[in-house]
C-alpha cells in the first residue's frame, strides 16, 4: 500500500478517480479505483467496501473540521 498522501502531492489539491462497483454472480460486491487525471498509477481492486474505504483514507487528504466547541 502507498504512503499516506503520496498521490495527493502529485497533482496539487485535485485528484480524479474512476470508481467501479459491481456485483459478482455469488452476490458479493467488488470495487476498483483507477486514477484518471494523468497519473500513471495502476487500477486497484477491493473485495469489500471496508477495504475500499480504508484505501481511500490513506490516499485522500484528511478533512479539516471546524472545532464544534464554541
Amino acid at each position: 500500500m502507498q504512503a499516506k498522501g503520496q498521490d495527493s502531492q502529485i497533482n496539487g489539491s485535485r485528484q480524479t478517480y474512476l470508481l467501479r462497483c459491481w456485483q459478482e454472480v455469488d452476490g458479493r460486491w467488488r470495487y476498483s479505483v483507477e486514477p484518471v487525471d494523468g497519473r500513471t498509477l495502476p487500477r486497484r481492486g477491493f473485495p469489500s467496501q471496508a477495504a475500499l474505504i480504508a484505501y481511500l483514507q490513506t490516499i485522500l487528504p484528511q478533512e479539516q473540521h471546524p472545532d464544534s466547541h464554541t
